[in-house]
């Protein structure tokens, strides 16, 4: 009744009516049926382009999301409307009104899903922070560097004016010329570029810092922003970052590492557990698995 009424509001009489073109069966995940359409809807949606060269790594990320899906509705994980929301932030997109809005939502489940079910398998503690600085010693090496004051005017005379006025060594007056005189925008910090190895900065500020001594005030140096003077604050000898200032980004990186390890793992035996039939060779990611054809 429903397919006579779709053809009468199209104004072609029921008796015209075509039988719809089969889909193309291209896998079946536990006895659900996946077609080449909702593959190809799914290109479109995640890469902006039905023309995807990687298809079929793009084919296994959209059984993986099939697979994370069905075991959340199993788990009872969901996302509401409000949390939605509270991550669109400033997007003013309401939930459930767009596209975007309902991948967000996917993606949150995702996140959900995954967060407790490897919760427990990540586990970073300080001796395992310890090898691993002491495995990767050289990677917190440092080489020579220096922190470097600066102060920027736009007038050649003016700059020569105020390096009249500063003593050699005097950091804090150097500073507070920094604050009250440069135009940069490092005059708020009383001229503080920051600190700098060999190589960090353009070769021509590096010529007129690199041969100063600790207070030396350089002569005044032109650049296309203006006119320049810098003090070398402080020379640092090349050194290792001690375990102290490190450690947190160490911990950052081991616990980034456990994860992605362990939604591996999780993810690859969720696919192992799966009944998953492909019936496109184009698409089979599945290395050893024997190709199957599709049902006629």
């Amino acid at each position: 009744m429903l397919l006579q009424l779709g053809w009468a509001a199209c104004g072609l009489p029921a008796g015209d009516a075509r039988s719809p073109k089969p889909e193309t069966l291209v896998a079946e995940l536990d006895e659900e049926q996946i077609t080449l359409r909702e593959f190809e809807a799914y290109l479109v949606t995640e890469s902006d382009s039905g023309q995807d060269p990687l298809r079929k790594s793009r084919f296994r990320d959209f059984v993986v999301e099939r697979v994370l899906l069905r075991q959340a509705r199993l788990d009872g994980i969901s996302v509401a409307d409000e949390e939605l929301k509270e991550q669109m932030g400033n997007l003013q997109i309401e939930a459930g009104e767009s596209e975007f809005s309902e991948r967000l939502r996917r993606f949150l489940t995702f996140q959900k899903l995954l967060k407790l079910k490897v919760r427990d398998q990540v586990e970073v503690t300080s001796s395992h922070i310890r090898d691993f600085y002491g495995s990767h010693h050289e990677q917190f090496r440092v080489g020579d560097s220096g922190r470097v004051l600066e102060i920027l005017v736009a007038d050649r005379d003016r700059a020569q004016e105020i390096r009249e006025m500063l003593e050699p060594g005097e950091v804090r007056q150097f500073q507070e010329m920094a604050r009250l005189h440069s135009k940069g925008l490092t005059a708020e910090t009383g001229g503080a570029l920051g600190t700098f190895e060999r190589g960090q900065l353009p070769s021509e500020f590096e010529k007129a810092i690199l041969s100063l001594e600790p207070g030396e005030i350089s002569n005044v140096f032109r650049s296309r922003h203006g006119y320049h003077l810098f003090m070398v604050e402080e020379w640092i000898p090349r050194h290792h970052k001690s375990l102290y200032h490190v450690q947190e980004g160490i911990f950052s990186t081991l616990i980034a590492k456990q994860e992605s390890a362990a939604v591996d793992s999780y993810i690859e035996g969720l696919l192992a557990g799966a009944s998953l039939r492909i019936y496109d060779r184009e698409l089979d990611f599945r290395e050893s698995d024997d190709h199957v054809s599709a049902p006629n």
